[in-house]
């Protein structure tokens, strides 16, 4: 690995970046109301959410948060004898690897534990045995390959046979980072819910019914419509009886992060105050070609010991509205910059962070999902052919023993 993707990947963090400039110009379109006005966050909902919170305290400096690469690449094939790999990756318990595609929709490529390619599962159609364009990928506690696509689930077990598709009677509304699927075999989502059932969490059969629903809008918030900052909330989930969620957005300077039972209770509330964290609510949301975007959560992720890893993406000083689609693809990298923070929430303590990171080449990065939870990731290379591989990373944390370990860069 050279050193400047090196350097690159200690300062890119678990994400998931379902979010882009792009998506962030579809969410204006969408928080738009029909009057045309634009629509704010209700400041006593938040003013609520902040006075009911519990701070964290910041002992950066003691803990080192490095970035190791594995040696794991999903490459694609110089040959193109199997399609290029995609962003989203997921793990089973054999190691193996389970991705999208880049270059063929509706197809799931599956990789050995090496990164070698294996083979595919589905194709692009609306047959049994076949997918959509946007299937989203979860591993089950069994280690079944979940694959949803096409209004319907696909269920394969460990030796990749299917074992049975179910129809949604009504389709969950599933985005990556915002949907899980739990040790019960229900999915969780908290991705765009509000608007039809007055909570911010449904928990659903496979089917699509609804099981429970988690987190109720308070009261004249829902009318108004100054719901959005806690509606799409990423998720984080290792298997127990609760997950952690983002607010897909910030309130003033910091951020929160809720813990919910799946029983529906919040458990707690914590807040993260930090002077690089700048947003003005009175001005949220922007107008895109006006103004830059706040800050927003790409994911965030709960390990095996119980530390939560949140990445905050930041637009930088050189952020500027692009409308081609294809300039904002190349550059959209250059215009943010991403912060990563290793939560204790025992110990309401941040441990450790990285950045903000100096310009990545791509938003593309982000956590490698499986059951429970894991430090690995995952980062978007740019091959020699202008083509993409997935290298796949480790996050470790190591303690700070002396002033020569303090000043050596992360790495």
């Amino acid at each position: 690995m050279s050193s400047g993707t090196r350097a690159e990947l200690v300062l890119v963090v678990f994400v998931s970046a379902i979010l882009s400039t792009g998506c962030w110009e579809r969410n204006q379109a969408d928080s738009t109301a029909a009057a045309g006005a634009p629509i704010k966050p209700d400041k006593r909902l938040l003013d609520d959410r902040i006075r009911d919170s519990r701070v964290l305290q910041d002992s950066i400096g003691a803990v080192r948060l490095s970035v190791v690469a594995t040696g794991i690449v999903l490459r694609p094939d110089t040959l193109r004898r199997w399609p290029d790999p995609g962003p989203q990756i997921v793990r089973d318990g054999h190691g193996r690897f389970f991705s999208t595609s880049a270059s063929e929709r509706g197809v799931v490529l599956v990789w050995d534990a090496a990164g070698r390619f294996d083979t595919t599962l589905g194709r692009l159609g609306s047959e049994p045995g076949a997918f959509s364009r946007g299937i989203q990928l979860f591993v089950g506690p069994e280690n079944q390959l979940y694959v949803y696509g096409s209004g319907r689930w696909s269920i394969f077990d460990s030796s990749l046979k299917r074992m049975r598709t179910v129809s949604t009677v009504v389709g969950p509304n599933l985005a990556r980072g915002s949907s899980t699927l739990l040790r019960d075999g229900s999915v969780l989502t908290g991705y765009n819910v509000t608007s039809e059932r007055g909570h911010y969490f449904l928990r659903t059969a496979l089917d699509g019914s609804v099981k429970s629903a988690i987190a109720s809008v308070p009261a004249g918030a829902k009318a108004s419509g100054r719901i959005r900052p806690f509606s799409g909330r990423q998720i984080a989930y290792s298997g127990g009886d609760y997950f952690w969620a983002a607010p897909m957005m910030g309130m003033g300077s910091g951020y929160m992060l809720e813990k919910w039972g799946i029983d529906g209770r919040l458990i707690s509330s914590l807040r993260r105050n930090a002077k690089w964290f700048e947003q003005s609510l009175d001005e949220w949301p922007r107008n895109p070609e006006t103004g830059r975007p706040p800050p927003f959560f790409p994911s965030i992720t709960e390990d095996s010991t119980g530390l939560l890893f949140v990445s905050v993406t930041i637009p930088n000083a050189d952020w500027r509205h692009i409308k081609d689609a294809r300039e904002r693809e190349r550059v959209e990298g250059q215009l943010f910059d991403v912060r990563t923070e290793v939560i204790d929430p025992s110990g309401m303590r941040v441990i450790a962070a990285t950045g903000p990171a100096p310009r990545s080449d791509s938003l593309n990065h982000g956590f490698v999902r499986r059951f429970p939870g894991t430090r690995l990731g995952y980062v978007r290379l740019r091959t020699a052919d202008g083509r993409f591989a997935y290298e796949i990373v480790r996050y470790e944390l190591r303690t700070i023993t002396s002033t020569a370990d303090a000043a050596r860069p992360p790495g």
